[in-house]
């Protein structure tokens, strides 16, 4: 692993910089250094480890407000959680046939434009979750998921600092549907993007629940924090609702009006289409396939009683 990453040029816009350095303390003047401090650590431990790019390290600075012992915790779990269950994070490769099946099935949608606040927006189409008759299974969802995620996420800085919506259509959602996944895989899965991964999860939208709303709602408040079930919003049945959060202009044709003429994220087919184009170019591949490998690792066993950071201690947000 390099010690250094000269490579590493900022994408961020003006008002994504603004936000990073409102909400997470980070100061471009700073921002190498602070980096090149995380690396140096990295590189002095025995027991971890894990990619040491710049732009991969930032995504940790930043959701840790550039707390050096914060980073440091949430890099060992992010690592220690892909170790421990490798058949959901390990050799990822988005050119996968079950992957692309499984995103063509369009249980998730990553929408293409941003909204007013620069997030990146999802919609889980949670009724289409089943596995009967399908040439994918259930470690192939969570493994295309977890692509998507490793994707918006840790190859795209904005996202990192700006965060994500997640639109949540409940639409012919059934028990059939809701045993696909054990609420254990559930509970494991929701750990992950709440504490053990770099990710800023800002708004969860759900709609169109139905009779099944109240179930929906109890078995997210089995794996949900406290924080993020206040993030939480029921629209109802009324997309109304939805877009007083998502504007129009973000989301498929599908959940639009007839008589709207305005511009729009396309068709659903388009975006499943472009998602797979843009997961299957040749240096996103290689990036996730780089990022989920297997010589990533974390040993408790080895590592040192004297890790205290120095000059790692900032006063934290609250995200």
């Amino acid at each position: 692993m390099a010690s250094k990453d000269s490579g590493y040029v900022c994408t961020l816009d003006e008002k994504s910089l603004k936000r990073a350095k409102e909400e997470l303390n980070e100061d471009p003047k700073n921002r190498l250094g602070a980096v090149e401090t995380f690396r140096k650590w990295i590189l002095e431990q025995k027991h971890i480890k894990c990619p040491t790019d710049t732009a991969f390290l930032l995504c940790f600075l930043r959701v840790r407000y550039f707390s050096q012992l914060e980073a440091r915790e949430l890099l060992e779990r992010y690592i220690l959680r892909r170790v421990k269950i490798p058949k959901w994070y390990m050799n990822l490769d988005p050119c996968d046939p079950k992957t692309l099946a499984a995103i063509d099935s369009g249980y998730i949608l990553v929408l293409p434009e941003r909204d007013d606040e620069g997030r990146k927006i999802c919609v889980v189409k949670a009724g289409l979750l089943e596995f009967s008759g399908k040439p994918f299974s259930k470690i192939d969802v969570l493994r295309t998921i977890v692509c998507l995620f490793d994707y918006i996420y840790l190859l795209d800085e904005k996202t990192c600092v700006n965060g994500t919506v997640t639109f949540i259509d409940i639409s012919h959602y059934s028990l059939k549907v809701h045993s696909a996944i054990t609420m254990e895989d559930r509970k494991e899965f929701a750990e992950t993007w709440q504490n053990n991964f770099p990710a800023r999860l800002k708004l969860l939208l759900l709609y169109n629940g139905g009779a099944m709303i109240d179930m929906f709602f109890a078995m997210l408040k089995m794996i949900f924090s406290e924080k993020l079930q206040k993030r939480m919003k029921n629209c109802g049945n009324v997309l109304e609702n939805v877009y007083k959060d998502i504007p129009m202009r973000c989301l498929p044709v599908e959940y639009l009006p007839d008589d709207y003429k305005g511009p729009n994220a396309g068709t659903e087919k388009q975006i499943i289409e472009s998602m797979k184009r843009d997961l299957t170019r040749p240096e996103v591949r290689a990036r996730l396939q780089y990022l989920s490998s297997e010589q990533w690792k974390v040993d408790g066993a080895q590592k040192s009683r004297n890790d205290i950071p120095q000059a790692s201690f900032r006063k934290l947000n609250i995200d």
